[in-house]
């Protein structure tokens, strides 16, 4: 197995749960981009997206995007990586776990048929990712609660406690909801509202515009555009504007500053700013890299 640790990452083994059935688990608040290039894992992963967007690639070229409030399974032995090598601004919690090692049972509440069973529908489910249902992402949140606690607090002892039966039950709904429809709720007007924003990305609209268009107050297209997408609408008209950029970058030569100014951006040194925080590396740095035949780092044709 290889994990490649950050200094956000707050990881905790199995063997610190005394829960053997777990490799690893942990939450990340990303607030800048982090590196997560091709690595893969010895047991099941489930990570469930609490906020943000995040686009992974897998060997063969393919690859998905999750936003906020989804979750993915990851089969063992699964080689993946975020797009370009580089997680983009989120905040997610995650549990590797291993229904098939011999002392998975010790300190957990399933039996051993139970987790043969555990095994047995993830493997059946595959390679996938779903819509949290509001169950589920009020689980995950008590998991992050959990795991934030575990670190603040480390010598208290019942913190391993309620951090054993979070985990636990969040295996279980995430488990249970791999053979439920996912609840996907589509609103006519967040389709519209992206559909104003990819039309002027490259001028210079507020959000104030965008609500404006709609007929709603600014709170109202925020608390619809996060529901919907995960992301706020500023980020997601970032992202558009980033993705414009990375295409000219590897199909121009134009010079930094003019593609800034041309994708929406008031300055080169605000562009390199942004280009920094979601890419984790200058534009100069990714056109020298020479990246071709990578998908965007938002799929705006999906919501």
């Amino acid at each position: 197995m290889t994990f490649l640790p950050h200094p956000e990452h707050n990881l905790i083994r199995g063997g610190e749960l005394s829960l053997p059935l777990v490799y690893h688990c942990g939450y990340n608040d990303w607030h800048s981009a982090a590196r997560l290039p091709w690595h893969e894992h010895d047991g099941f992963e489930f990570v469930f997206l609490l906020e943000g967007a995040v686009t992974f690639e897998l060997p063969d070229g393919s690859g998905f995007l999750m936003r906020g409030g989804q979750y993915s399974l990851n089969l063992p032995h699964l080689r993946h990586r975020a797009r370009y090598d580089v997680n983009t601004p989120c905040k997610m919690c995650w549990i590797v776990f291993r229904p098939n090692h011999r002392n998975a049972t010790r300190n957990s509440p399933f039996v051993r048929e139970e987790l043969r069973q555990i095994a047995r529908r993830c493997t059946r489910a595959g390679n996938c990712y779903k819509q949290c249902s509001p169950a589920l992402t009020r689980t995950a949140e008590r998991f992050r609660d959990a795991v934030i606690a575990f670190f603040v607090e480390p010598s208290e002892n019942l913190h391993s406690s309620r951090l054993r039966a979070i985990l636990a039950q969040l295996l279980i709904e995430a488990v249970m909801q791999l053979s439920s429809p996912s609840a996907s709720r589509k609103d006519e007007y967040i389709p519209a509202a992206i559909e104003y924003m990819k039309k002027r990305r490259f001028e210079p609209i507020r959000i104030n515009d965008i609500a404006a268009y709609l007929g709603f107050s600014r709170s109202r297209l925020y608390e619809m555009f996060r529901s919907e997408t995960g992301l706020t609408p500023n980020d997601y008209l970032l992202r558009l504007r980033l993705d414009a950029a990375c295409d000219r970058l590897r199909s121009s030569e134009d010079s930094i500053t003019r593609i800034a100014l041309s994708c929406g951006f008031n300055s080169s040194q605000n562009f390199c700013q942004v280009f920094r925080k979601y890419l984790r590396q200058s534009p100069s740095d990714f056109r020298a890299g020479g990246v071709s035949g990578v998908s965007s780092l938002l799929r705006t044709d999906v919501v």
